[in-house]
């Protein structure tokens, strides 16, 4: 078969494949410029941005306060008699309540915060800071079922099983006020279970690897599609917003290993 640019091969510099190479890469270069103007790369991570800050925005607010219990305790909680031994078994009553249910914050954040794991690495940090006492303690390691990890809920309904004591015996006159107690607690211990609900269900790893690849792709692409090309087309000013492009993904991108639990 003839070889019909032999002979120019033959007559050319060695420059002539470096040429033909040149030709290859500067195709390559215009390919990755349609690339980047293809790639819904704002789209892609907009929506990856929106689904972590949206999630992150709604773990703030499941956050459970025990403020409105505390402030509801002291006003429906009253010793009218004045006897001094009473009101003193009132506020006793009142700061146990509190007690069992800062217990059950502290012992759900050692599951997926690293601060309060350090905080309290074991159950008998917690009871050298006071939180919970021996008897406590113990009965609550035994609370659960065939011999699995006790659940929270033992201690939200300690604290229940106090309110009703109270109304009991006098100090809670009002059973609106029980109801609204017990509604209370129990949208705390709702709080504290859709936390750990949050934790064990994390944002599928499908979100975050195709942002990746987008990005670092749209990068790559980028390096090669701002080529000082001869192109009288070509804008030096396109090539400046295009760094900024690159810093904007960049740091959107980490925003999830920044706020994700």
């Amino acid at each position: 078969m003839t070889v019909r640019y032999l002979e120019s091969i033959a007559t050319n510099t060695s420059l002539a494949g470096i040429k033909l190479l040149f030709r290859s890469f500067e195709a390559f270069c215009f390919y990755c410029d349609e690339l980047c103007q293809i790639v819904p790369i704002g789209f892609v991570l907009g929506f990856y941005i929106d689904t972590i800050i949206g999630r992150w925005w709604s773990q703030y607010r499941t956050l459970p306060w025990p403020d409105e219990i505390a402030m509801l305790l002291c006003a429906v909680v009253n010793d009218d008699n004045g006897d001094v031994s009473n009101h003193c078994r009132g506020k006793q009553q009142i700061q146990k309540i509190l007690k069992y249910l800062n217990l059950a914050f502290a012992i759900c954040f050692r599951e997926f915060s690293a601060t309060a794991r350090k905080r309290f690495p074991a159950m008998q940090s917690i009871l050298a800071e006071g939180l919970i006492t021996k008897e406590e303690l113990k009965e609550y390691e035994s609370s659960g079922p065939n011999n699995k990890s006790p659940h929270i809920i033992q201690l939200t309904s300690w604290a229940i099983d106090i309110i009703h004591n109270l109304e009991a015996t006098g100090y809670i006159r009002n059973s609106h006020a029980v109801e609204l107690l017990i509604q209370q607690i129990l949208n705390y211990r709702g709080g504290i279970g859709l936390l750990t609900c949050f934790d064990w269900i994390s944002v599928p790893l499908v979100y975050t690897q195709l942002a990746t690849i987008s990005v670092y792709t749209y990068l790559f692409a980028s390096v090669f599609a701002l080529q000082n090309l001869e192109e009288p087309a070509r804008s030096e000013f396109r090539t400046n917003t295009v760094v900024f492009n690159v810093l904007f993904y960049l740091c959107w991108l980490k925003v999830n290993p920044s706020i994700s639990i």
